[in-house]
């Protein structure tokens, strides 16, 4: 057994260089003033990862305070004091990321772990107990084994495993490896008499093992860089520690800087489906799946400057990836402490015994090979720990083969006999040759990245059919575009050769005082944080113009762009950054408890009704290639009880629509008038009924094209709990059933038979194709509705309760038919109108209606009731369904209609759920479009999402129109709310779904600048990512809607308001 902190110092190792010696002593003013210098930028570094929003799901902003004060004291301290107080701040991190109950979990499970490599007993059994260990907790992070329910109860963590486990995984997976390794070949050495001296690395140190374990930034970024027990101690103060220190520096600025440009890459050139059109939207996919993994490089570089500040003056993991001239030339640029480990633990124990028996050249082709599978199946196991799932899958299999054959090639190729050196000097034709090779492996890299990055090769192969609409003219844009990008690389190799004699002609003995990284990485540093100050301050904005307003905001924030927002494929690493932001994101923010929230379900997004990204959180989060960069922990302000002012916002005017915005005659009364469509899909005008429909509601019927009255089942998968809440791509499903639900089978009666109508392109339903989850309060339908609340349904969702009424409302409970002398509503929306995340009483709906029974019009002779039919997830044309199927039987007196941003886009996803699960749809002006579109079931999602793309916007008014052509068939009032979320640059979108109602005949309820005045993240329920309101949100809302209510009440509802200005009431929140 190799004897743990046996060495004479308590350092790394021992006995110590000579400079080592002097490193706690050595003195001075410059050494003084370069350390006060290094310090400063650290500080204004930290201060702008702050300011920037640096991975902030990720725990990072929570341990930046104690890594400044840290680097301070661990630089005070003796060299031999310095390792432990680094374990000690590493465990402390831990604790304070992850709390203190699951941090100790953690510190205790990684020391037995570590406690079994050194147990006085042969390497084999240790080696065993680790592997048998390291299998329970596999099988519980899998859910195989369940832990009593008494012990997460008793810490008030019921998923402490997934909280714990992920991090666990992210410090052991890998080194645990590495570490067994080195420690059988020590063993191995000391047991054949080796003296210490002669070793490659003398024996470390408890505090060096246990800290090469624990390391500091390690439980902020799960995605962590593969580190080399002997590097690590090797390089720890292997030069002077200003020098490293600075490097450590230079480097944390060097990842805000790639994080940055991964965000302008991440808002700008990522396209959402239906953007890759022609040759043009292909280059842009392919491009930007492969520059997302700047992220990758980003954090890399954080994570080893963070290590530097204590020390480690550990090899970067990748250098200049993007300048690669080839295969192996990538495969040594790009995670370098990847390829280190697999050669180190793989290749070479392959080789040369190969090498003995075979020789040279098979002996390299088989290492080489093992290599390369070992890779593909070690990122299937990275996966399984980080995100609890082992993905074996075929895309990365093809990759990795793909990879490891064009490296196999080179290696072939360079082991036939040295290649020629190029003359010393600049020369036009190696130039050339280089960049070629530089800009093909880039083309060739982007082409595979993304088909990496697609989850299956027919959704790749589907992009690719958009250069069908390019012509001969877009591919001599492209080949000219290349030719640029070699130009480009050819001048800029002169550039730096001409730099370079320059130098060489001015060095003398000692380099002048400017080229020494002591002065330049300073002055970058300093440079480049000067500009970032300057692009946070709110004159540069104005100075700068709108478009570069835009731009300075979209890279200065933390927000989703387009993409995020309409769940695009994202690749591996992508995925693991926004799935593994840390286990604590959801104790990353003030305020939030040790204990996860008890959602069933993970945070769903607002645009899209999908699981959240998480900031990334690929992040998902931007920084979360992707993230949500976001979703995770709350905005850090507290919300109180009290009412938020309701008061007018100056400007906005009623929209005030004649003609087709009035209330019909009102001759047809409830169940007497069917609804109605347009007949050609033109604006209505007056109150024309342009088609009737059998009695009861149903819609007109429609002669099937297949068999579209074929019924199907399809499974209610519900998702697992997830522990990190940021999460940019939907956790694997589980299809057990909700424990809470008070509803029995019986639940699941049948919905009303649906006349026979067309399923796109086929012959009969296959199966539900949902682009979003159900939940498990609801259940799928057989119908266009897709899925709906299952009636007295109970359960949890962002950390409420949800009680499904017996009406599948959540709302409180009413009776069918209206009581007398009560004017009754009917609201249709989304999520944002049900009230995800807050008490039901606290909600929009529930304020509004607490209000018109306060002081509205004719009370108390007069009750008002305000019916919520609002499911979450649902697009404008499900509000279409659920009026025609269910609305119309309560017999309402008026409708109010949500008007969200996500409108157009949500019917992109609906449409292309309908046309994937065949549904049938009894409505001929949205048949008619679907045709028109050339869409069938058999397209992969990125082809039927860009065609769809043509009429969403249309059937969007259409729908609009549909609502207010069956209200004035049947003599009901309808007025469109126009709710903008609290989430910034949604304007244009807000905008545009608003002149769609306006156009289809409702009168507008404006709320358009609710928010001015406001802070959108005090009023959200967690950050820009979730922009479901909070309960001061909702009170903001319900006051302002009950306002324009009453201020328009001609032009609206005409529920009898007076002309007199009253001083407006709130009512307070429920307590």
């Amino acid at each position: 057994m190799v004897t743990v902190g046996a060495t004479a110092g308590t350092g790394i190792v021992s006995p110590h260089p000579p400079w080592r010696e002097r490193l706690g002593t050595a003195s001075g003013p410059g050494k003084l003033a370069g350390f006060l210098a290094i310090t400063a930028q650290l500080g204004l570094l930290l201060v702008l990862l702050r300011l920037f929003e640096i991975e902030p799901g990720s725990g990072l902003p929570r341990i930046l305070p104690l890594v400044f004060a840290g680097f301070v004291v661990h630089a005070a301290l003796p060299l031999t004091w310095r390792l432990p107080f680094f374990l000690l701040l590493s465990l402390a991190a831990i604790v304070l990321v992850l709390g203190p109950v699951a941090g100790p979990v953690l510190i205790l499970i990684g020391l037995v772990l570590v406690g079994l490599c050194h147990l006085p007993v042969a390497f084999t059994i240790r080696a065993l107990l680790v592997a048998l260990v390291a299998a329970g907790l596999a099988a519980t992070l899998a859910g195989w084994i369940k832990l009593p329910s008494t012990v997460g109860q008793s810490v008030a963590m019921p998923d402490l495993p997934k909280m714990v486990l992920p991090v666990l995984g992210s410090m052991f997976m890998f080194r645990l490896v590495i570490y067994l390794y080195d420690l059988r070949h020590d063993e191995q050495a000391r047991t054949a008499g080796t003296p210490a001296r002669a070793r490659a690395v003398p024996p470390a140190s408890l505090s060096a093992r246990l800290s090469y374990f624990f390391l500091l930034p390690n439980v902020c970024f799960l995605l962590f860089p593969v580190v080399d027990f002997r590097t690590y101690r090797r390089t720890y103060y292997d030069t002077d520690e200003n020098t490293i220190y600075q490097r450590g520096v230079w480097w944390i600025c060097l990842g805000l800087v790639y994080l940055l440009a991964y965000r302008l890459v991440y808002h700008y050139l990522v396209p959402s489906p239906e953007d890759v059109q022609g040759l043009g939207g292909i280059v842009r996919f392919m491009t930007s799946s492969y520059l997302v993994y700047l992220r990758v490089v980003g954090q890399f570089h954080l994570i080893a400057g963070l290590l530097c500040l204590f020390g480690f003056n550990l090899p970067p993991a990748h250098r200049y990836f993007l300048l690669a001239a080839g295969f192996t030339d990538f495969w040594r640029r790009a995670r370098i402490e990847w390829k280190d480990f697999m050669v180190k633990v793989f290749y070479y124990p392959t080789l040369v015994p190969v090498q003995r028996r075979l020789g040279a050249t098979p002996a390299l082709v088989i290492a080489t090979i093992f290599v390369f599978v070992v890779t593909w199946l070690l990122h299937a196991y990275q996966w399984f720990w980080l995100r609890g799932d082992f993905r074996l899958s075929g895309s990365d299999g093809v990759f990795w083969t793909i990879i490891g054959g064009c490296v196999l090639v080179n290696s072939l190729i360079e082991a036939r006999g040295p290649r020629a050196r190029p003359a010393p000097g600049w020369g036009f034709r190696p130039a050339l040759v280089r960049a070629a090779k530089v800009v093909g492996l880039f083309a060739f890299m982007s082409v595979l990245w993304s088909y990496w990055s697609s989850p299956s090769v027919r959704i790749w192969l589907s992009y690719l059919t958009a250069a069908g609409e390019s012509g001969p003219g877009s591919w001599a844009i492209l080949a000219a575009g290349l030719l640029g990008l070699i130009a480009a690389g050819v001048a800029a190799q002169y550039l730096a050769a001409r730099l370079a004699v320059a130098a060489a002609t001015m060095r003398t003995r000692s380099k002048p005082a400017w080229q020494r990284p002591a002065v330049w990485r300073p002055a970058s540093v300093l440079a480049m944080a000067t500009v970032l100050l300057l692009l946070r301050v709110p004159a540069t904005g104005s100075a700068l113009g709108a478009p570069a307003a835009d731009v300075v905001a979209a890279v200065a924030t933390n927000r989703l762009n387009a993409m995020d927002l309409e769940r695009h494929d994202r690749s591996y690493y992508e995925v693991l950054l926004d799935e593994t932001r840390s286990t604590a994101a959801w104790l990353a923010s003030p305020g939030v408890s040790e204990a996860p929230p008890l959602d069933d379900e993970a945070p769903e997004d607002a645009e899209t009704g999908e699981p959240e990204p998480s900031s990334g959180a690929i992040a998902g989060t931007p920084d979360t290639v992707g993230r949500k960069e976001n979703g995770e922990g709350g905005s850090g302000e507290a919300v109180s009880g009290e009412a938020v002012s309701g008061e007018a916002v100056p400007g906005k005017a009623w929209p005030g629509k004649a003609g087709p915005g009035k209330a019909g005659p009102g001759k047809a009364g409830p169940g007497k008038a069917a609804p109605v469509e347009a007949k050609s899909g033109e604006p209505v005008s007056g109150a024309t009924s342009i088609i009737s429909a059998p009695q009861g509601g149903k819609p007109e019927e429609a002669a099937p094209i297949g068999n579209g009255d074929q019924k199907e089942k399809m499974e209610l998968a519900g998702p697992k709990p997830q522990p990190i809440p940021e999460t940019r791509s939907a956790p694997a499903p589980d299809g057990s059933p909700a424990t809470d639900l008070a509803v029995s089978e019986q639940v699941e009666e049948r919905r009303p038979a649906q006349t026979p109508a067309v399923a796109i392109g086929a012959q009969g339903t296959q199966g539900r194709r949902l682009w979003r989850r159900t939940r498990r309060y609801e259940r799928p339908t057989d119908d266009v509705l897709l899925w709906e609340n299952i009636p007295s349904a109970r359960s949890r969702f962002k950390g409420e309760s949800i009680i499904i009424n017996e009406w599948g409302m959540r709302d409180k409970p009413y009776s069918k038919a209206p009581p007398p002398r009560t004017y009754r509503m009917a609201l249709l929306g989304t999520s944002m109108t049900v009230g995800a995340g807050v008490p039901v009483e606290q909600g929009m709906e529930s304020l509004l209606e607490d209000r018109f029974n306060l002081e509205g019009p004719g009370i108390p002779a007069r009750r008002y009731e305000i019916l919520n039919f609002s499911v979450g997830g649902y697009g404008i044309m499900q509000c279409v369904a659920t009026l025609d199927q269910k609305v119309f039987d309560f017999k309402p007196t008026a409708l109010l209609v949500g008007v969200f941003s996500i409108e157009t886009h949500r019917m992109r996803l609906y449409l292309s759920s309908l046309v994937k699960s065949q549904v049938a749809i009894p409505y001929p002006y949205v048949r008619e479009k679907l045709r028109q579109a050339g869409v069938d079931h058999t397209m992969e999602e990125p082809e039927l999402r860009r065609r769809l793309d043509s009429v969403a916007e249309d059937l969007v008014r259409w729908s609009y129109q549909h609502i207010a052509e069956a209200a004035r068939a049947r003599g009901l009032k309808a007025v469109a709310i126009v709710l903008p979320e609290p989430r910034p640059n949604r304007e244009a979108d807000i905008d545009q779904t608003a002149r769609l109602a306006a156009a289809a005949g409702l009168p507008l309820i404006d709320l358009r600048g609710v928010y001015d005045g406001h802070s959108t993240q005090s009023l959200s329920l967690n950050d820009q990512a979730d922009p479901h309101w909070n309960t001061a949100g909702h009170q903001l809302v319900a006051n302002r809607v009950y306002e324009l209510m009453r201020e328009n009440d001609a032009k609206g509802l005409r529920l009898g308001f007076t002309n007199k200005k009253a001083a407006a009431k709130t009512i307070p929140a429920a307590k």
